[in-house]
């Protein structure tokens, strides 16, 4: 193989791998998602509005044996409830004292929103919202944060599931007490053009030396 094929071959080799560590640090494996669960959890706050009720109505938070204290309920385990057959529950509970009760019930999750974020911190989301709603409660990702790959964090582990900014709360592993993770995008991803321009110089500079001793 002469000097110059040789060179050839390197450049082609240094552009191959840069490719694939760029297609690399853009994918994620294609795993399935944990069940988000509809069952209320120890950390959860429930947002109760009870109409016409401001006395009724306010944020209760489940504590970690299970138990929330509700209006007029008091202290109830309310893990085995989901949001709708806990607003069924008092509903039925406050017709005892009310004519007609209209209720609804907000399941809210206690999560920390961290890594390359605005404004990092502890937050409550809304089952309804998606992950990208929460990281705008956070001031949004930084420009070098990865909208395309969140991760949840759960007592220093990551749980395993595709998440972006679109995946909806509802459809994710997220618990309240975990930590949703923005990752920064790497140094390659983020000045690629500036990597190749130096590989190419390099290489460059290498043909142009054989040249001039041949």
């Amino acid at each position: 193989m002469t000097e110059i094929s040789r060179c050839t071959w390197l450049l082609a080799l240094l552009l191959s791998a840069s490719s694939l560590a760029l297609a690399q640090s853009k994918s994620m494996p294609a795993l399935e998602a944990e069940p988000g669960g509809e069952y209320l959890r120890a950390g959860d706050v429930i947002k109760l509005v009870v109409w016409r009720e401001p006395d009724m109505t306010g944020e209760f938070p489940v504590h970690d044996n299970g138990v929330a204290v509700l209006p007029r309920v008091g202290a109830y385990d309310v893990t085995r409830e989901t949001a709708a057959s806990l607003k069924a529950r008092l509903v039925e509970e406050l017709e005892t004292y009310l004519r007609d009760p209209v209720v609804d019930v907000i399941v809210l999750r206690r999560v920390k929103i961290l890594g390359a974020v605005h404004r990092p911190g502890l937050y409550s989301l809304d089952l309804t919202m998606s992950l990208g709603d929460g990281l705008a409660l956070a001031g949004g990702a930084t420009g070098v944060g990865r909208r395309d790959r969140i991760e949840i964090l759960r007592d220093g582990e990551r749980i395993v599931a595709e998440l972006n900014e679109r995946t909806r709360i509802t459809d994710s592993p997220l618990r309240s007490g975990d930590e949703v993770y923005v990752p920064e995008r790497s140094w390659l991803a983020r000045n690629y053009g500036v990597a190749v321009s130096i590989m190419t110089t390099g290489v460059g500079i290498m043909l142009a030396i054989i040249l001039n001793k041949n």
